[in-house]
């Protein structure tokens, strides 16, 4: 690729505002010498923040001069596409967003290279205040919604808000323009106005595409065909860096903040790009998912969601548009690992399509019944029957994935394979989430089932023990500590709920609390109550969201960047009213969770 003179005009500038101590900081080698290194120039979607920490990391550990490229990071400007940059040959490599596919189907020659957020960062933020409570009251209201934001708008339509119904107007940028009631509603980024409303003192709402079941990428990275036609070797020595660069970010979030506000901009306090770097987490997935790791089948269904909205022809492709890198022939182990993974993951889906069919039709069965009491009665129970049975089906292949993961976890140790250990670390954890998520899915059946004689007498502290246990072998990195009293706690329950219960808050006290924290588990025996306390070192619960935890679908303001249903909690409280007990938090520094059982006379 030949770049413009109005390339290396952009990189003079960028030297000649820079103050010397800024230019020859040793972080900052993009701006040193190239000794006869390939110089690379990229393009980024906006100003320097921790949005590109990757990028900074490979740069300051030397990622990229190691594979004999010598780069230059051009921060974006306002209104301004990285594609075109790209396409008319002012960068050879760009960070974008999903919309490439649009640039593709516009004539320019982009390819995707890797998605660096696995999630989009955009979502809708609102004010707390009456009448503003739900995404649905945005209707007849104003709302500025960003250019690019297409996720955003596929997903008010999700959820019947046509734009018709809108206000919508042009997105000013500025939070003031949200504070001072210009507009009731605009779109966000994530891992930034949140901050700045928090830091202000304002309750707000924020409702993310994600929510609603429109899940686009964030930031791409990207290229141009000549540049992989010409430079293929250069194109995955670039990459190699650039996924090595994220890793380290992503491990020494610190270190990062410290060096972006040092060499980079201090436009954002250290604060504020230590909630920036926090609040990333949830978008890269990095501990779950591959950094750039890049699905055909969920592009393709992006690619259908912008035909839906008028953006793309109905019958538009990928062809041409996802980078394919080939792989050396020394990776058929990896093949097969993956593969059998795979098929196991394919059965998965096999059996929870039906059990979604089968669940749907005795759905629509129950409703035409429901003149008639009686058959009510029996297609209920007809349905709890076949849910039952469906659970057990659905559990099956995924004991299977995890036995499968166990054996080759023992093979792949032998051979000493770090790439396939952390591989097969993620699909033990995948399963045990979904093992938790059907549970869940399953509680109001089961208690809806449930009757007096099916409950038998058990001694929580062989619940609670079992629990404890089960987690601390799932959950590393952090102490469990158990506290039970030497006299029994007997109560009348079911065992399975209760178990699901008690696994839900141990779960939560992981996720949400500091990494290698302790989680005190505590049980004792009350004069009117057997009470379980759940504690940990998180973030804690506010006290005006004491009840709000326990209602279906409601995530926490401190939880709503992170991984979650919000069904765990009133599953919780769900399974504790079916017990006479009672299932409360209480508000101050760190997580405290209670389980209240009564103590019936004669016990």
């Amino acid at each position: 690729m030949l770049l413009t003179r109005f390339t290396w005009l952009r990189a003079a500038l960028l030297m000649v505002v820079l103050s010397p101590a800024q230019l020859w900081a040793e972080p900052h080698d993009e701006l040193l010498p190239s000794d006869g290194l390939d110089t690379v120039i990229v393009q980024l979607a906006w100003r320097h923040q921790f949005q590109f920490a990757g990028y900074y990391a490979a740069v300051a550990q030397g990622y990229f001069r190691e594979v004999g490229l010598h780069v230059v990071l051009v921060e974006g400007i306002e209104g301004e596409d990285p594609a075109q940059v790209v396409a008319h040959g002012d960068a050879h490599f760009g960070i974008g967003t999903p919309e490439l596919v649009i640039n593709r189907n516009q004539g320019l020659p982009v390819v995707a290279l890797a998605a660096i957020h696995q999630h989009s960062p955009y979502a809708i933020v609102t004010l707390r205040k009456e009448g503003m409570e739900s995404i649905h009251d945005l209707a007849k209201k104003r709302i500025m919604i960003e250019p690019n934001a297409a996720e955003v708008r596929a997903y008010l339509r999700k959820e019947g808000l046509d734009p018709s119904e809108l206000q919508i107007v042009e997105h000013s940028f500025n939070l003031l323009s949200l504070i001072e009631g210009d507009v009731d509603a605009m779109t966000v980024y994530q891992t930034d106005e949140p901050f700045k409303l928090k830091q202000s003192g304002y309750e707000f709402n924020l409702y993310s595409a994600r929510s609603g079941g429109v899940d686009f990428y964030g930031d791409v990275l990207f290229t141009v065909e000549d540049e992989i036609r010409n430079n293929p070797e250069r194109v995955k020595a670039f990459m190699h860096a650039v996924k090595r660069g994220w890793a380290y970010a992503m491990q020494n979030q610190q270190e990062m903040v410290r060096l972006i506000y040092k060499h980079y901009t201090q436009r954002k306090s250290l604060k504020q790009l230590h909630f920036e770097a926090k609040a990333s987490e949830s978008l890269l997935q990095h501990d779950l998912v591959e950094i750039g790791y890049m699905n055909p089948g969920r592009w393709q269904h992006i690619a259908e969601t912008y035909a839906k909205l008028g953006m793309l022809p109905a019958d538009w492709n990928l062809e041409g548009f996802l980078y394919k890198e080939e792989q050396p022939t020394d990776w058929q182990r990896v093949y097969q690992v993956v593969g059998v993974a795979s098929l196991l993951l394919l059965i998965v889906g096999a059996v929870g399509g039906r059990f979604y069919i089968i669940s749907k039709k005795l759905r629509s069965e129950v409703a035409m019944r429901r003149t008639a009491e009686g058959q009510l009665h029996d297609a209920l129970k007809q349905e709890r029957n076949l849910l039952s049975i469906m659970a057990h089906d659905f559990r099956g292949p995924i004991n299977a994935i995890a036995a499968s993961q166990q054996f080759l976890e023992e093979v792949v140790e032998q051979d000493e394979t770090p790439f396939l250990r952390r591989e097969l670390t993620k699909i033990g954890k995948a399963a045990n989430a979904l093992e938790n998520l059907i549970g869940i899915c399953l509680v109001e059946d089961r208690v809806e089932g449930l009757t007096k004689e099916a409950f038998k007498p058990l001694d929580l502290r062989n619940v609670v023990q079992e629990m404890g246990e089960k987690r601390l072998q799932v959950y590393s990195g952090s102490s469990f500590t158990l506290t039970l009293p030497d006299e029994p706690c007997m109560v009348q329950g079911s065992s399975i709920l209760l178990h699901l219960a008690i696994g839900n808050l141990l779960e939560n006290a992981w996720k949400y609390g500091p990494k290698e924290s302790e989680i005190r588990i505590i049980l004792e025996r009350r004069p009117h109550e057997t009470v379980l306390s759940v504690i940990d070192r998180g973030g804690g619960i506010a006290e005006d969201e004491l009840e709000s935890v326990f209602k279906k679908h409601y995530r926490s303001i401190k939880t709503r960047f992170g991984v979650g249903s919000g069904l765990g909690l009133h599953a919780v409280r769900t399974i504790m009213e079916a017990h006479e007990g009672r299932a409360f938090a209480k508000a101050g520094p760190g997580g405290h969770f209670f389980l209240s059982f009564p103590v019936h006379v004669g016990e």
